[in-house]
């Protein structure tokens, strides 16, 4: 076992101390990295990258993309085995992810990148603010006040003052950067472990290789581009724990014309801007297909909330859906918006005609109107008949 950073370090004599030729086989963890110097020193020592040698290179990683798009071919042959996030949760592997999605008034759009994400100290003045701050610890003591949760900042700046925040009313928070001292750190992080620290910021420390499994809430108060970075973040809380159903994912979502920020329901296939309002993937992904195969007629894809969906579900938009089988049986004319003239179209011949006897359905201010001309209807059909009589019902009142 040995640290890349020992070994891959430059002019290192540690690594002159291993002969090559007594090992055959390399084992990577974050694998993602194998492509920077340090570790590329440490594998050519070991000539596991000469054509054809016999010596084996295995590497594994969560987050086997880069963030500077770079290829890992460079190293590694091919992919052997592969689970996704959503793979890892339905077979049990990982915690099921519950989320909130969050919307601020703070505006991105000035804030530029760089290699692929948000240049720091622009995108820190714009979040690490007071009013943003107060929203942070809102939605904590909301939705996450008996969960111990990790909050993923910008900067040293913005991970202190968030931290700051959570004290003042009471709630005990610690803060991790790369600058905390090592006994500080040590101690901030058996202090979140045990439980007697709640809430613990950190700043670019804690993305990879910190496995506390009790994380049950996770609030992403730095905004990112980068499905790599956001992956790993999440991440930190889907470790399976005894007693936790779920880790609940708080999005905090602000304004940008430019920018296309990366959120948790693009990882698992939804629609970007989609609201859980606290429910898991796996209830979403169900109720979704339970509107697919019980409410063909409703489009699930502009939906941006289950609340919204189960709204759609309960009320008939005649504008937006064929006619479904509750209207097909009395209804042989398609719906069209009246206006002072109250007219309808026939779907056969498409064309646009006064109506003698109509009939009114109200939705708010619009009318919707549909051709009850007695030709059009059989009288010898008793559920005809029937929608037929309330409808001129419904108009003469």
């Amino acid at each position: 076992m040995a640290s890349v950073a020992t070994l891959g370090r430059r002019n290192t004599k540690r690594l002159e101390r291993l002969d090559p030729d007594q090992f055959y086989l390399l084992v990577v963890d974050e694998a993602h990295h194998a492509t920077a110097d340090t570790y590329r020193r440490v594998l050519d020592h070991f000539g596991v990258l000469v054509a054809d040698t016999r010596k084996l290179v295995a590497g594994f990683t969560a987050t086997p993309k880069r963030g500077d798009d770079q290829g890992l071919s460079a190293v590694f042959q091919e992919i052997v085995f592969s689970r996704n996030l959503p793979e890892m949760i339905e077979t049990g592997y990982l915690s099921p992810v519950a989320a909130y999605r969050v919307e601020t008034d703070v505006d991105l759009s000035r804030v530029r990148t760089r290699l692929g994400d948000f240049v720091t100290g622009q995108l820190s003045a714009a979040v690490n603010i007071d009013e943003r701050n107060e929203i942070v610890i809102d939605v904590f003591r909301k939705h996450l006040s008996d969960r111990r949760t990790l909050i993923f900042c910008v900067d040293v700046a913005h991970t202190e003052d968030l931290a700051a925040g959570f004290r003042r009313p009471g709630i005990e928070a610690a803060a991790v950067t790369g600058k905390t001292p090592g006994e500080e750190r040590r101690t901030a992080l058996d202090a979140f472990s045990r439980g007697a620290t709640q809430v613990l910021t950190n700043c670019m420390v804690l993305t990879e290789g910190y496995d506390e499994s009790a994380i049950a809430g996770i609030i992403l108060a730095r905004p990112t581009k980068s499905s790599l970075l956001y992956t790993q973040m999440i991440g930190r809380g889907t470790r399976l724990h005894p007693g936790k159903d779920n880790v609940t994912i708080i999005d905090i979502v602000d304004v940008t014309r430019d920018h296309r920020l990366v959120a948790l329901p693009t990882l698992f296939g939804l629609q970007a801007g989609f609201d859980l309002e606290g429910r898991t993937t796996t209830q979403v992904r169900e109720a979704l297909e339970w509107v697919r195969q019980h409410r063909p007629w409703v489009r699930t894809d502009t939906a941006s909330s289950l609340s919204e969906l189960h709204y759609r579900c309960k009320r008939v938009d005649l504008f937006e859906l064929e006619t479904p089988e509750e209207l097909a049986y009395c209804a042989e004319f398609a719906w069209v918006p009246a206006g002072h003239r109250r007219e309808s179209r026939d779907r056969r011949e498409r064309s646009t005609r006064k109506l003698g006897g109509h009939a009114e359905l109200c939705s708010g201010s619009s009318v919707f109107c549909q051709s009850m001309e007695h030709s059009a209807l059989s009288a010898s059909h008793p559920r005809r008949s029937a929608a037929n009589s309330f409808f001129r019902a419904r108009h003469r009142r």
